[in-house]
């Protein structure tokens, strides 16, 4: 782990990075599928950084997830943003992991773009809805995975639930209000089941499609419209655990269930447990400093409102024309039809919206 300076690099977490980056698209095959992601990284030389893969949800696409691939690449994080070919769930988890493996190696071979820029021992899975799944079952499979960050996610058939005790990572979760389209939000069930150092806390009367970037007509018509706070919410709790944890920001920790998100007026249900968040490995790195005083709480405190727990693949990437073609994924299984080292079908909906859910629309793109 190369050394890093605890310093504030930005206000709020949630403020837009300022470093420039350039996007490809490629194509490889993982889990035994064919898979094209978008990778945004950095530009200009740097010292490697870390690698972030963002998973998008049931019914949707990776470009319903790109302005989070933007932002990290912004904020110095190498990020790649899958399609998933389809809703075997088990199959994504592994998309997710084999991918992070797959860019950790091409930034290790000579000549290869990301060559020297990818730090393969700063790890995350970062997911919405269906992703967020996705990456929870990543992280059951790779104790390579730093943390996992879950953007309202929904599990399916218990899969999650039953993968929660060989998660080491720290998780996070940022939930919406309990609704259809998140299962009623019963990402609390898969909460409860972890043993991980873990936060949860909720966006006060977030939609499902306030986690998403950019959304879309579909999303919100079936599952509510979504608002640029609420949304900056999500982006304010997911980067605050990237920057502390991968990145080793000591300032990011009071937003981690400590004095900032206790201040947050949009956050509710605070739930903190098994010492979230743990000091990063890179807090121990020469120059890094230590973490801030105020961390968040102790080991299994609930804070404020708690209530319930409301293989290696040797095909190389293909270059593709199109940084944002859609990939013929189908979208979300949640209802919005949307360690660490040492089918069953979907809920159905009503059968207009099921209708409706056949249809793509272009999303909106709800950058500020």
């Amino acid at each position: 782990m190369s050394a890093l300076i605890a310093r504030p690099t930005h206000a709020l977490p949630e403020d837009p990075g300022s470093l420039a980056f350039t996007t490809t698209t490629e194509t490889t095959i993982l889990a035994g599928k064919s898979v094209t992601y978008d990778l945004y990284a950095p530009d200009g030389p740097s010292q490697p950084a870390p690698i972030v893969v963002v998973g998008h949800g049931f019914q949707r696409t990776r470009a319903n997830m790109a302005d989070w691939g933007r932002e990290l690449a912004r904020r110095g994080h190498v990020a790649a943003v899958p399609g998933f070919p389809g809703s075997d769930h088990a199959a994504n988890g592994k998309i997710v992991a084999e991918l992070l493996d797959w860019l950790v190696t091409a930034s290790q071979q000579a000549g290869s773009p990301l060559a020297g820029r990818v730090d393969g021992s700063r790890r995350a899975a970062v997911g919405f809805s269906a992703g967020g799944l996705a990456a929870l079952l990543a992280a059951s499979q790779d104790p390579e995975i730093d943390v996992v960050v879950g953007l309202d996610p929904v599990d399916s058939s218990g899969l999650a639930a039953a993968a929660a005790a060989a998660i080491k990572a720290p998780v996070i979760f940022i939930l919406g209000e309990p609704g259809s389209c998140n299962n009623n939000g019963n990402a609390a069930s898969v909460f409860a089941s972890l043993v991980a150092p873990r936060l949860s806390l909720r966006v006060k009367n977030a939609t499902h499609c306030d986690a998403e970037s950019p959304t879309g007509f579909l999303c919100e018509l079936v599952c509510g419209a979504q608002d640029k706070a609420r949304h900056l919410s999500f982006r304010r709790y997911a980067f605050a655990a990237l920057d502390y944890l991968l990145r080793c920001d000591a300032t990011m920790a009071p937003w981690l269930g400590g004095a900032s998100a206790k201040a947050d007026t949009g956050i509710t249900d605070i739930v903190v447990q098994a010492g979230f968040p743990p000091t990063p490995s890179c807090a121990t790195a020469p120059d890094a400093g230590p973490p801030a005083d105020d961390a968040g709480p102790d080991v299994d405190a609930t804070t404020r409102d708690a209530g319930e727990a409301r293989p290696p693949h040797d095909a190389g990437p293909v270059r593709s024309d199109s940084a944002q073609a859609g990939d013929g994924s189908t979208p979300h299984d949640d209802g919005c039809s949307m360690t660490r080292r040492p089918r069953p079908a979907p809920p159905l909906l009503p059968s207009a919206l099921l209708l409706l859910l056949l249809l793509r629309s272009r999303p909106k793109n709800t950058r500020r």
